[in-house]
């Protein structure tokens, strides 16, 4: 498992004193296959086979490691290419090295437990041109329903950076306030499939009773998400409860869906697993690099009046004073 990056950089508008971070990139620890079908192809073959073999080792996040050996008694000078990523190779006669395609970006389609990931080599053996190409397999270990429970979630979650809602300046809509009754720790993680929330409230009064967009009067969690910019931005804002009828999961904003949500009541605590895939929030698509603006908040209503609101920007209704994330 590699930890890749969700930096955050200010948003304008926003203040000084608020926490700043980053999101660890989940991987579940890609294990490397060739496919039979798909062996060595190449254009131009000397005698004695492919020149070049090029065998998969490891997928980690947006990378992949390669063992690249030369079969030749020549050097061999090229190019590789695969998905987004490229890099120069130079090979002794019989030499065999381990190299890493960054950010090649290869993605398993949901529900899929491979990916496939083509690769191209154009170069020279000796003085004499020759190009290959090569479909890898990497395949993702599937985990047992048996074993998707709390216990699994808060490991995966256990390496990511944790953000705090626990200011006075964080919160708003009521006047009396303790972080014993209002106040949450947030984790997010991402991978090719989606963006994962996890979030920790804690909040001495379980209360929702509330069904649809009015989950928000009483205590629940809710995350903004403004993808694109200028004319095309989008954004959506999602909310999520745990009711007497269990989990659910609302759009008050916005034509996405907002995902799924597993919640649970543990002591004084709320805990909500939140998952939003990529096509829920186009035009994200998890590639490295992207930008959006992102903000979560926990609500909690303990009777009558307004419901309080503690949130990681002073302005959870305003996008424009939400933090700009960028995908690493």
């Amino acid at each position: 498992m590699r930890a890749f990056a969700l930096a955050i950089a200010l948003a304008a508008g926003a203040h000084a004193a608020l926490p700043i971070g980053r999101v660890a990139r989940l991987s579940m620890g890609y294990s490397a296959r060739t496919l039979p079908k798909s062996a060595l192809t190449p254009r131009h073959v000397a005698a004695g086979g492919p020149p070049l073999a090029i065998d998969p080792v490891q997928m980690d996040g947006a990378d992949a490691l390669l063992t690249l050996t030369n079969r030749r008694q020549r050097p061999i000078h090229g190019r590789l290419t695969g998905g987004r990523a490229a890099l120069a190779v130079t090979l002794k006669a019989g030499q065999a090295q381990t190299v890493r395609l960054i950010a090649a970006g290869w993605k398993a389609h949901p529900g899929v437990s491979t990916v496939a990931a083509p690769v191209t080599f154009r170069g020279r053996v000796g003085d004499t041109p020759w190009n290959g190409t090569k479909t890898l397999e990497f395949l993702r270990p599937v985990i047992p329903m048996s074993e998707r429970e709390a216990p699994t979630v808060e490991m995966l979650f256990a390496a990511s950076p944790t953000f705090e809602l626990n200011r006075p300046d964080q919160v708003s809509g009521r006047r009396a306030w303790t972080p014993r009754n209002l106040s949450a720790r947030v984790q997010l993680l991402h991978d090719e499939t989606g963006l994962a929330i996890h979030f920790d409230v804690r909040d001495d009064i379980q209360r929702q009773t509330r069904a649809g967009r009015d989950i928000r009067q009483e205590d629940s969690v809710e995350v903004g998400i403004q993808a694109g910019a200028g004319n095309s931005a989008r954004v959506l804002v999602f909310g999520y409860a745990l009711t007497p009828h269990g989990p659910v999961a609302v759009r008050y904003r916005g034509a996405g869906a907002p995902g799924m949500v597993d919640a649970r009541r543990v002591g004084d605590h709320t805990v909500y697993d939140v998952r939003i895939g990529w096509p829920d929030l186009a035009p994200l698509t998890g590639a490295v690099g992207e930008r959006f603006r992102m903000d979560f908040a926990a609500i909690d209503s303990d009777g009558p009046g307004p419901p309080a609101r503690i949130a990681l920007t002073p302005d959870m209704d305003t996008p424009s004073c939400w933090l700009t994330w960028t995908l690493e």
